[in-house]
């Protein structure tokens, strides 16, 4: 996963505890608007689930993708305000994970292979058009 360090050292990423988070930009005509993009750090510590399938990968059709150790997830959250509240980590991670109103999540494994797991677009402050152009 050097490109996503790359990535965090290279950019404007600001770290909050296990939890990176990344100001997009999108302009519309004259409305100039900022959107916070999360990347969340997952590692398994558990070794059972070494050898289960990725729920995603069976999804798509990659059947012989494993669980891997770590892997990434990237959210653009629905509720900005409330996921900004969250101090536990446990609580983050539980918010990120779990939450299926996000308005984009999206998942990469440590070995590269990534999922689209949701855009949900017609929120107040961005479409899913408009998510797809940042």
């Amino acid at each position: 996963m050097e490109n996503i360090k790359d990535f965090v050292d290279d950019c404007d990423v600001v770290q909050e505890g296990h939890v990176w988070k990344w100001e997009l930009v999108h302009k519309e005509e004259c409305v100039k608007r900022t959107i916070q993009l999360f990347i969340l750090k997952e590692v398994v510590y558990d070794s059972r689930h070494e050898s289960e399938e990725d729920p995603f990968c069976s999804y798509s059709g990659c059947n012989n993708n494993l669980v891997l150790k770590c892997k990434y997830h990237f959210v653009i959250s629905a509720d900005y305000e409330s996921s900004e509240q969250l101090d536990d980590p446990f609580d983050k991670d539980d918010y990120f994970f779990k939450d299926r109103t996000h308005l984009l999540h999206g998942l990469l494994h440590k070995n590269g292979i990534g999922h689209l797991i949701c855009i949900n677009g017609g929120s107040a402050s961005i479409t899913g058009r408009d998510i797809m152009h940042l």
